[in-house]
């Protein structure tokens, strides 16, 4: 039995015991794909860890380095592999003469910046000392990895996971009977990111390639643009010198990256032209081109690729099984949809307060309304940590003028850029020391985990809908309306489970925006299960 091989020492929950003995049934009947929709506190690491130890050679993957260490912790005889920038360059410490790991992190002396191989004419000539075996102490990024695949049950991030199923799928400890995807509503937007393609605006100044001779909103023009950089590139590996310093060294490694990234991505966009779209470009203050980026419309080509094990697991809290499906072209998906929270509704409750149906074109007094009601909302939580979730930047700053001087004191705008360069990490840090802060944020809908104190109440101001500017975004709407609603719905349910993280927590939620209960009401059935008993109670 699949629950027989539960961690030791540990009592399985009723969710998990339901998760386990349903997939049993069900892999007995020939399943081999899994969509399992468990809500926060269902306990979904210790589900994985027990479908490892009975199913065979597993990949869990995560996306995020805080969710491996977490499996780690609970799992520490899993293996794990982290990207490059985790670790330090024996090359480059070398070079440096320093000795010690924490000296060379802090100059930032990792791995992703060694010349790991030395190219002419587009053969490897020479390899790194440290990538082998070496006396002197073999990479450890490397070392990390050959070790993690040898084991059979290893945890790594999405972007590593796609890496090697893409470009190393021949190597050992590759090929695994089971892989098990954590936080599976983002698959698709890791496909997007993985298949898609940035050129930074300094690709041009370090290659001295004009703009203004490449159509930059067009994926022919891109296509062009990339055979340039590809040339001069190439050039410019082939004029330099032989590394010496370490500064040489970061150079050829940064040249060698970026010429491999433009074939790659001038042979994956040539193949599918007509999958990929343009993002708008992106401009500095001085007009000069940030950024331009092309990504593929619909991924289920990739997928196909990405996502090949005999067995495959995607567990999310927030899940839809059709519109999941579609969206990443899998079929043959069978649902395993865990009925009820672990957690009590009275902890967890959401009160839709419809102040107002928000959108851009909204009337100055409705925002206001909507402002004067959370500006209450936080007087009734005077002594207490928050959250206020809404859908754009420059929401935060205008909800944040509206509020009165007192309230407005208490927030702190919380995103991955800030305005005065303050880190996530830096924030989060000060607010668990603040009594009664209150972060503000359009970014913080998933990802993060306010336990306990950190978080009494939640307020969303805004329907997240996905932002139209976007040219993907669009061009799926039009395609597909409901793959917009879900998209919608799943961070709104992501947001929801920001603040009560455990059985002995709680925090009261609060919803602004009339659009949100008229959304969830129209497409209940994309709403796991887990949801009803909080969102649709107040319904008549």
């Amino acid at each position: 039995m699949l629950v027989s091989h539960f961690k030791k020492g540990a009592t399985p929950r009723e969710s998990q015991r339901f998760i386990l003995d349903k997939m049993e049934t069900l892999l007995k009947s020939g399943y081999k794909r899994f969509i399992v929709s468990a809500p926060t506190g269902s306990g979904k690491s210790h589900v994985a860890g027990a479908l490892a130890d009975a199913l065979g050679s597993t990949f869990i993957v995560t996306s995020t380095k805080q969710l491996q260490d977490q499996y780690v912790r609970d799992f520490p005889e899993m293996a794990v592999i982290k990207g490059k920038s985790n670790f330090e360059c024996h090359q480059l410490m070398k070079r440096e003469h320093i000795g010690e790991k924490r000296r060379a992190l802090q100059k930032g002396l990792t791995c992703e910046k060694g010349q790991c191989m030395t190219k002419r004419g587009g053969k490897v000539v020479a390899t790194c000392e440290f990538k082998a075996p070496n006396p002197d102490g073999q990479c450890v990024y490397y070392k990390q990895k050959e070790e993690g695949l040898a084991r059979p049950r290893t945890i790594l991030n999405y972007a590593l996971y796609f890496y090697l199923k893409k470009f190393q799928s021949d190597s050992a400890g590759i090929d695994r009977q089971v892989t098990i995807f954590d936080e599976a509503h983002t698959i698709e937007s890791e496909v997007v990111r993985f298949v898609g393609y940035d050129i930074p605006g300094g690709y041009l100044a370090e290659t001295g390639l004009d703009q203004r001779r490449f159509d930059i909103e067009s994926v022919r023009g891109m296509l062009g643009l990339l055979g340039s950089l590809k040339d001069a590139y190439a050039e410019l590996i082939r004029r330099s010198h032989e590394p010496v310093t370490t500064a040489d060294v970061v150079r050829m490694r940064r040249l060698d990256r970026r010429l491999d990234g433009v074939v790659n991505a001038s042979r994956d966009i040539g193949r599918d032209e007509d999958n990929f779209i343009m993002q708008e470009p992106e401009f500095d203050a001085q007009g000069n081109l940030s950024r331009i980026s092309a990504v593929p419309l619909d991924i289920s080509s990739y997928t196909r690729d990405l996502l090949d094990s005999e067995i495959q697991v995607f567990m999310s809290a927030t899940i839809d099984r059709d519109n999941f499906s579609k969206s990443i072209g899998m079929e043959n998906c069978v649902l395993i949809d865990v009925p009820k929270s672990p957690f009590p509704a009275e902890n967890r409750m959401v009160e839709f307060r419809n102040t107002a149906r928000l959108s851009s074109r909204s009337p100055e007094s409705d925002e206001i309304r909507v402002a004067n009601s959370i500006d209450n909302i936080m007087a009734a939580h005077q002594d207490s940590r928050g959250l206020i979730l809404t859908s754009s930047k420059a929401r935060c700053y205008n909800l944040l003028k509206r509020l009165s001087r007192r309230q407005a004191s208490r927030i702190q705008v919380a995103h991955s850029k800030n305005q005065d360069n303050t880190s996530l990490g830096d924030i989060l840090d000060a607010h668990g020391t603040t009594p009664n802060g209150v972060l503000l944020s359009s970014s913080l809908w998933q990802g993060i985990d306010l336990k306990g104190d950190l978080s009494r109440f939640q307020i969303i101001e805004k329907c997240p809908y996905p932002y139209l500017g976007d040219s993907r975004v669009a061009a799926k709407n039009r395609a597909d309306r409901s793959w917009y609603v879900y998209q919608t719905i799943v961070k709104l349910l992501q947001g929801l489970g920001r603040s009560v993280r455990d059985d002995d927590d709680h925090a009261d939620t609060y919803v602004m925006d009339s659009a949100v209960q008229e959304l969830l009401r129209r497409h209940r059935t994309m709403v796991p299960a887990a949801y009803h008993d909080v969102l649709f109670a107040q319904q008549t």
